[in-house]
C-alpha cells in the first residue's frame, strides 16, 4: 500500500465516522480505532523503509526526493518558538519553571525517555493553571523519531529563554 492509498483510506475512515449519527458513533469507534493504528503500523513500515533507503542513499552519496517530513518539521519547530516566545513574553511564572526544567527535560529525552518528559512538561504546564499547547503535545506524537522531538522541544526552549 502507498502512501496516497493510506491516506485516502485514512480519510475515508474519519469521513465515514463524522457522517455518522451521534449514538452509533461510539459503537463504531473501536471498528474504525482498529482501521486507524492498523493504517499507522502501514505508515511507520513506510517511513522505516523510507529511512533506510535514505541511509544507504547518503552512504553511497546520492541524493533521494524531500519526504515532506523535513518541510513539517521547519514549520513545527517555527510554531514551537513562537509558543514559547508567547510563553517568555505573557507567563512569566511558567517561564521561570521551564527554565528550571530545561536541562533535566532535554536530559530525559536524550535519554530515551520520551514519557517522563512529557509528563513533565504537563505536571509543569498544569501547575500554572495553563492548557497545553496542542503544537507541544504533537511533538511528543510517535509519529517523530526521538531525536527529532529532542529537535522539536529544544526550538521551544530556546525560544522560552531567550
Amino acid at each position: 500500500m502507498d502512501l496516497k492509498n493510506l491516506r485516502e483510506k485514512v480519510e475515508g475512515l474519519l469521513e465515514k465516522w463524522y457522517s455518522l449519527p451521534e449514538e452509533r458513533q461510539k459503537s463504531e469507534l473501536k471498528e474504525i480505532h482498529q482501521s486507524l493504528m492498523q493504517a499507522r503500523r502501514q505508515l511507520a513500515k513506510i517511513e522505516h523503509t523510507y529511512r533506510i533507503l535514505r541511509s544507504l542513499a547518503d552512504k553511497k552519496g546520492m541524493m533521494l526526493p524531500s519526504s515532506g517530513k523535513e518541510e513539517e518539521l521547519t514549520s513545527i519547530a517555527e510554531r514551537l518558538q513562537g509558543v514559547g516566545y508567547k510563553v517568555k513574553n505573557r507567563h512569566p511564572a511558567l517561564r521561570e519553571s521551564l527554565e528550571k526544567i530545561g536541562f533535566r527535560l532535554m536530559e530525559l529525552l536524550r535519554a530515551g525517555r520520551r514519557e517522563e518528559a512529557f509528563y513533565l512538561l504537563l505536571r509543569t504546564y498544569m501547575a500554572h493553571g495553563g492548557g497545553f499547547p496542542r503544537n507541544l503535545a504533537y511533538a511528543f506524537s510517535p509519529a517523530f523519531h526521538p531525536e527529532e522531538t529532542q529537535l522539536l522541544v529544544y526550538h521551544f526552549l530556546s525560544a522560552v529563554n531567550s
